[in-house]
């Protein structure tokens, strides 16, 4: 099988690895996944360390309303399925993404360096602000059904405080 299934997916691919290698994410071309249902193929997928980050989907003439519909839709299901962040569809050209950490937002043009710009910065840890106070208040719960006896330890898990 060959890398790309088009020129136009080799110049998406060498555009994300020409803004890609000085940073530690890296990028695969027609990834297969398999779950228990299925195995999809990505056009590209971007990951950092062996974490799926965002999953590109490239197409033609996406100015068309149907194709570009396809192509979201398909985007959507792959963040599904790989549980990555970000989804990007683009034509070379023009490009749309996704985050899943947005869920109150679609699909939205954005230039390519603003992509880049994205996919390098550091997950700011208030974003998990509410899955930080649920993990420690499930311990807390935990410890306080588990470990009743153990003094020392439940009073020093009440006092963890993830809020900063």
């Amino acid at each position: 099988m060959r890398p790309f299934d088009s020129e136009l997916e080799l110049r998406v691919f060498q555009l994300f690895q020409q803004h890609l290698v000085n940073s530690k994410l890296t990028i695969k071309a027609n990834v297969k996944w398999s779950t228990p249902l299925l195995v999809r193929e990505f056009d590209i997928v971007v990951y950092d360390e062996n974490i799926p980050l965002a999953v590109v989907e490239v197409k033609s003439e996406i100015y068309r309303k149907n194709l570009l519909a396809r192509a979201t839709d398909r985007v959507r299901s792959a963040l599904t399925i790989t549980n990555a962040r970000y989804g990007i569809v683009t034509d070379a050209g023009t490009f749309y993404l996704y985050d899943r950490n947005k869920k109150d937002e679609d699909f939205r043009k954005i230039s390519p360096f603003d992509i880049f710009d994205i996919l390098y910065q550091p997950v700011d840890s208030r974003d998990f602000g509410d899955y930080k106070k649920s993990i420690i208040q499930i311990i807390q719960k935990s410890a306080k059904l588990h470990l009743a006896d153990k003094k020392d330890f439940l009073q020093l898990i009440s006092k963890l405080n993830f809020t900063a």
